[in-house]
């Protein structure tokens, strides 16, 4: 199951590459990225319904056919495959969707959201399972969560930090900075502001979508050092490479990595749980603000290095950390 998941992601990193680099040459819905994407669904079915073939019995529901924590991968499979139906419909009628519209199509959506279901299957089993479980079933639900990570950062790249370094010189809006300096108008102050804003929001979108699903795993205290690893620098690869920016912003992928070697090492130094509220609050700070941090680090090391002011920087840095607090305080609620 996990093997086919993997699979899967692979095809939606892979059909969204080819949107995003060689999108003018896609005018139908028969592409080889949609093949890969599809045929890691077929594979994911096939398990389940074989599974679902040599287990049943007359005195068995189709739930109770299945481990526990896969009768919801069965669900995501008849949402994915009646979404993909609508999708190939929906193309030859309204054609190829463009930019942001590729995202928010309501088809796409539907595939997006069976497709969650699909590759958390191995993730929830593991909720159920005894946290002393060996490392190679433990992993099966490290890289489910990696994938699920993944799919909801693949699903919002409009605002992703993976996307491009909106920090950097070269992305200053360099005609209207100097409009400004020159007029003092408080119309173009508003439209930089914006670009910044669109920065700050996807910083704080990735600390959210990160943080959440870990903190959710790590009460049932199924986080192991090295597991934050293994979710941030995947995520980081799949992310880049989807938006055809692994050669550019590969020292990105490496403050990936740092974050989650931080996180990894606050797991094994202060072993956060629901007993020890303040090792939560720290882990769920430190890890988005060691990332915010290196993508600012990132833009330095680029031309020009980076055009916000200072508070706008440190503070956004200590937004994300503040983010992550309030996250922990949502599913750890404590007296700290």
């Amino acid at each position: 199951m996990l093997a086919g998941a993997v699979w899967l992601v692979a095809g939606v990193a892979i059909d969204g590459w080819a949107h995003n680099t060689i999108r003018p040459l896609i005018d139908t819905f028969f592409t080889p990225w949609h093949a890969i994407l599809y045929s890691g669904y077929l594979a994911t079915s096939a398990v389940l319904a074989v599974t679902v073939a040599r287990n049943r019995t007359p005195d068995l529901t189709w739930r109770g056919v299945l481990p526990r924590g896969y009768d919801a991968a069965l669900v995501g499979v008849v949402i994915f495959g009646v979404a993909g139906l609508l999708d190939m419909v929906w193309h030859i009628v309204f054609g190829i969707e463009v930019d942001v519209g590729t995202l928010l199509s309501p088809t796409h959506l539907g595939l997006a959201i069976g497709g969650t279901l699909i590759i958390t299957g191995p993730l929830r089993a593991a909720w159920f399972r005894a946290s002393d479980e060996s490392w190679s079933r433990h992993l099966t639900a490290v890289v489910s969560l990696a994938g699920l990570v993944t799919l909801l950062t693949f699903m919002t790249q409009y605002a992703s930090p993976f996307a491009g370094l909106s920090v950097s010189a070269g992305s200053e809006p360099i005609w209207l900075t100097g409009s400004l300096r020159d007029g003092s108008d408080l119309t173009l102050s508003r439209v930089i502001a914006w670009q910044e804003i669109r920065g700050i929001f996807g910083l704080l979108l990735q600390s959210g979508l990160v943080m959440g699903p870990v903190l959710v795993v790590l009460r049932r205290d199924s986080l192991r050092p090295g597991d934050m690893t293994v979710v941030l620098g995947l995520n980081a690869l799949v992310m880049l490479l989807t938006r055809g920016n692994l050669l550019a912003l590969w020292p990105l992928l490496g403050y990936a990595i740092v974050a989650g070697v931080v996180g990894d090492a606050l797991l094994l130094r202060l072993r956060p749980a629901a007993t020890r509220p303040l090792a939560i609050r720290i882990f769920a700070a430190a890890v988005p603000m060691v990332f915010t941090t290196g993508y600012f680090l990132t833009a330095l090391g680029y031309q020009g290095g980076v055009w916000w002011g200072v508070p706008d920087v440190t503070g956004t840095i200590v937004l994300t950390g503040i983010l992550g607090v309030l996250l922990s305080y949502l599913v750890f609620p404590g007296d700290r």
